[in-house]
């Protein structure tokens, strides 16, 4: 029964799928208020702060140390987003760690004759690794890479840029949404 637990904690794992913009327009469906981001100029410095508000045509951030300023979209190289591990995933391999060593301790234990020893041993150590894999999961954080502005295209034949296509079409995948993103010039 503990196997069949751990095996139907483990089998399960959110699926990520990660949406890189290209213009302020699709950025504005990707960042929001509050994001923590960590953000490339054109002149190759890096700027960290607060996302405040994403528009199609500006983007404006709470600057550690420096306050409120905005930007256009060709001041910006690459923007990352701080995100935490989801502390889900650290308690389910905590607790399935917890529950094997519970589990050898509880076998180990048995000749106390103390009635429901096993599985008693399974669920504190379980409990504590648990706790052991959520407390590391909250310091494990990573940079997702959200803006990625595409360097000006140009042809093989001749040094003059090449116009951007009438529609684009990528991936929309948020925590709230999926679907598609289309985007269309005129």
């Amino acid at each position: 029964m503990i196997a069949c637990c751990a095996l139907g904690l483990s089998a399960a794992t959110p699926a990520r799928a990660q949406q890189v913009a290209s213009s302020f327009d699709q950025l504005s469906a990707i960042a929001h208020y509050g994001d923590t981001v960590r953000m490339v100029d054109a002149d190759g410095r890096e700027i960290r702060g607060m996302i405040y508000r994403v528009t199609e045509s500006q983007l404006e951030v709470d600057v550690i140390k420096t306050g409120m300023a905005t930007w256009r979209e060709s001041d910006i190289r690459t923007i990352r987003r701080r995100i935490n591990d989801p502390l889900t995933n650290g308690a389910r391999n905590g607790f399935i760690a917890g529950g094997v060593v519970g589990l050898f301790a509880g076998l180990a234990l048995r000749s106390t004759h103390v009635g429901g020893i096993v599985p008693i041993s399974v669920a504190v150590y379980g409990g504590l690794g648990a706790c052991v894999g959520v407390a590391i999961d909250v310091m494990m954080t990573e940079d997702e890479l959200i803006y990625d502005r595409a360097p000006a295209a140009t042809s093989s034949r001749s040094s003059a840029p090449v116009p951007p296509k009438a529609y684009a079409v990528s991936p929309l995948v948020t925590r709230d949404t999926k679907g598609l993103a289309v985007t269309l010039r005129f």
